[in-house]
């Protein structure tokens, strides 16, 4: 909290003044205004499409997805901003479930419908290169085209490598393999062995037959994600999402060089950091980890992933700034970094990210003024900046560029910015409202003194601006007043009596100033920094200074 002390020489008056612009403001409203957390909700299909989601199809209804997702799995997600739910292990190891607002629940649904989406095309896409390379190999035997149409359902890849293999034995024995939801081919499989892997439950393999893909989401995959995952090196899928793996996320991870996606979200991943190795991995085009218990900062170098298509990291407990590399990612479609405890400014390099689509930072402590280069991003349809503390005049631009759903409340942004705004938003709680300020203006008043109270906010916006003046949560005067940003009360001087005595401090209280503004929505009342006013002698020097 600032302590604001400033030399002025008083003769019958102090005047005080809130410096334009200076203010952070809180917008009151005649009835409450929700967050809109939820997009998903208002947008048509072709408003979520972006290039890889060409031919996805949302037709399906939310909270009745079919298997693996749907809301019945979404058991191990943290509710953003830590406030509306947790999930722990217990003894008996299950998991509380959190408490998710409806939406909260619509979009965590929607984004894992997404998702399901890209792994049936993943899925399709690793068979059909299998089968590819199959005929090429049966081709190249000599076989006639019919011999190749007869033998193609007959023919059978390879074997994985011995460090392929233990590796996935591993994986079985390090998650409760025998208590999986599906463990078609694993349970059978004898570990000294090798033997083909193609047929287990949730495993792609190529020609040659090294794993390219596991698929296992929501299988009850409980445990530890064993070191030995860095060695299947031909890996290109990995999606564990949905299951209870408690522990860290392995820095062999980062041998994995193949991945074109990791999925490892509401997996618990329980008070993990996110892996260095990570950065490796430099053909990864879908990175999900998402509403884990991940701490700690986001990978510095998460820049060098310069393929990267999605990264969501939202609902976690990651933290500090974001990292200036991920203006390295040209390709990012999808920034999803909500609900966690980011700070400091968005960084000048995500100038470079034009080809967003969605950037959402909802619900971190996330400082500075708002970029203007967001207004020459082409396919950018939604951003959400709600419940943060940007601060400053909103660019004008960010609400008549085309940016189909911009959600600004929860923010510092100044009274003039918020009174821009109005006329563009239909919906008043995507701006409003704003937080009150932190700062707490202290000033002491030379007893004999009359008591003028001034500001300049709101004077040089549009609109009618009207002011309230307001003592220790009682108006002044009743009506608001356009002519009020003075305002003084002749009626009486401020009077100073020693500590311990019984004497009236009539100046004495905690002011602040309250403004309307005709642009503003009706009732919408915008609440300036208080003012702590303390008499003194009038003997004394009076001093006003500005402790950081």
């Amino acid at each position: 909290m600032n302590k604001h002390k400033k030399s002025i020489a008083f003769f019958l008056l102090l005047i005080f003044t809130l410096p334009m612009g200076s203010g952070q403001l809180l917008a009151l409203t005649s009835g409450t205004s929700t967050l809109e957390y939820s997009w998903f909700s208002l947008l048509s299909t072709n408003e979520m499409g972006g290039p890889f989601m060409d031919d996805f199809s949302y037709n399906v209804p939310l909270f009745e997805l079919s298997e693996p997702y749907g809301v019945d799995t979404l058991i191990n997600v943290i509710a953003p901003g830590g406030g509306q739910g947790e999930i722990m292990p217990r003894e008996n190891g299950e998991l509380a479930v959190p408490q998710l607002t409806p939406e909260q629940k619509q979009e965590l649904v929607a984004f894992e419908q997404m998702q399901a989406e890209i792994i049936q095309q993943e899925k399709l896409r690793l068979e059909q290169r299998k089968q590819e390379e199959l005929q090429s190999i049966q081709t190249g035997m000599g076989k006639t085209a019919k011999q190749e149409s007869m033998s193609q359902t007959t023919m059978s890849a390879g074997l994985p490598t011995q460090a392929e293999y233990d590796a996935l034995m591993d994986f079985y024995q390090a998650t409760n393999g025998a208590n999986w939801t599906n463990n078609t081919g694993w349970s059978s499989a004898n570990p000294n062995v090798i033997q083909d892997v193609s047929g287990f439950y949730g495993i792609h393999t190529n020609a040659n037959g090294n794993v390219t893909g596991i698929f296992m989401s929501s299988n009850k995959v409980l445990g530890e994600i064993p070191e030995s995952i860095g060695n299947l090196v031909h890996l290109e899928s990995l999606d564990l999402s949905v299951n209870n793996l408690y522990k860290y996320i392995p820095q062999s991870i980062g041998n994995l060089v193949n991945l074109k996606l990791l999925y490892l979200n509401s997996s618990v991943i329980n008070w993990s950091t996110i892996p260095e190795s990570i950065v490796n991995l430099t053909n990864l085009e879908y990175l999900a980890l998402h509403s884990n218990y991940l701490t700690g900062p986001i990978p510095a170098n998460i820049g060098n992933l310069t393929k990267l298509k999605v990264l969501a990291l939202f609902f976690t407990k990651l933290e500090g700034n974001l990292p200036s590399s991920i203006g390295n990612l040209l390709d990012l479609e999808y920034l999803e970094l909500m609900g966690s405890n980011f700070t400091g400014p968005i960084p000048a390099s995500f100038s470079n990210l034009t080809n967003l689509y969605h950037f959402r930072v909802y619900d971190n402590q996330l400082t500075g003024p708002v970029p203007d280069y967001f207004c020459s991003f082409p396919n950018l349809l939604i951003l959400n900046l709600q419940n943060n503390q940007f601060t400053g005049t909103l660019p004008p631009c960010i609400y008549t560029s085309g940016i189909n759903h911009v959600y600004l409340a929860n923010n510092n942004f100044s009274i003039e910015s918020f009174i821009d705004m109005a006329p563009h938003f239909p919906d008043q709680s995507h701006f409003l409202p704003q937080k009150a300020s932190t700062d707490t203006v202290y000033v002491s008043v030379r007893e004999g003194d009359f008591l003028v109270l001034n500001t300049d906010l709101g004077i040089n916006t549009q609109g009618v601006t009207e002011y309230r003046w307001v003592k220790d949560g009682v108006p002044l005067f009743p009506n608001f007043q356009q002519n009020a940003f003075e305002f003084t009360d002749t009626s009486f001087s401020c009077e100073y009596y020693p500590e311990g005595s019984s004497g009236p401090t009539n100046c004495n209280g905690v002011y602040y100033v309250e403004i309307q503004n005709s642009l503003l929505p009706a009732g919408t009342v915008i609440k300036g920094s208080p003012i702590v006013i303390e008499t003194i002698p009038e003997t004394l020097n009076m001093t006003i200074c500005l402790l950081e």
